[in-house]
């Protein structure tokens, strides 16, 4: 059987953004100079990880299943079986929460992600529903969700921070104005342990560009 060619063309434009290689790119460099520090692609240090760990975890983990009353043939099917989509470690990320940031997480409400990207794909694609939806990105940003974005076809409008981090809310009215009330739903990402929040936020532990959804504006 022949090999099928698919013109670039063709496919999603996404496809042939060099946007969606900037990940890639940035993880590059920060392994070429491995003794720089890079607050770019958001990599953890794995200086604080060892490969011994791992076992270690994973002991822990089956500890852990065996301690709900889970027979030996279930926690295989635990480990090696398809589950729930979900994710099967929700229980103990809401035990997490709730011991570090004493948020009271029902686990049937979280959903487990491989990676901040897929994450924001999931986001964004069940926020954004109209054409009209416009994603608010404080800038600088981090780049994976303008990718996402980028993949879903939303538009992105970049948002200055402020003095304390964050986007600030004025500039959002005047970018949302001249299209219309169609577009005044608009969704604004903002991490507040990004590096790129400003160091009086960071000590704050505040972050304000993490906005709660409201009725009469549509904006999250």
């Amino acid at each position: 059987m022949s090999a099928v060619t698919l013109p670039l063309d063709e496919l999603h434009a996404s496809l042939a953004d060099p946007l969606l290689d900037a990940m890639t790119f940035l993880n590059e460099v920060t392994e070429r100079y491995p003794e720089a520090l890079s607050f770019a692609p958001g990599r953890p240090h794995e200086g604080f990880f060892e490969p011994e760990d791992v076992h270690e975890h994973l002991d822990a983990f089956l500890a852990h299943l065996s301690g709900r009353g889970l027979s030996g043939s279930a926690v295989r099917t635990a480990l090696f079986q398809y589950g729930p989509t979900k994710g099967i470690i929700g229980d103990l990320v809401a035990r997490t929460l709730a011991n570090d940031e004493g948020l009271d997480v029902d686990p049937a409400s979280l959903v487990l992600t491989v990676g901040a990207q897929e994450g924001m794909l999931l986001v964004l694609r069940a926020l954004c529903a109209t054409p009209e939806d416009v994603l608010l990105v404080s800038s600088p940003c981090y780049v994976g969700v303008t990718g996402a974005a980028r993949l879903l076809d939303l538009a992105t409008v970049p948002v200055p921070e402020g003095p304390e981090g964050g986007p600030t809310r004025r500039p959002c009215g005047r970018r949302r104005a001249p299209s219309g009330p169609a577009a005044a739903r608009a969704h604004c990402t903002s991490s507040p342990t990004s590096p790129t929040r400003p160091a009086p936020a960071c000590r704050s532990g505040r972050a304000p560009g993490c906005w709660r959804r409201r009725p009469r504006r549509g904006c999250w």
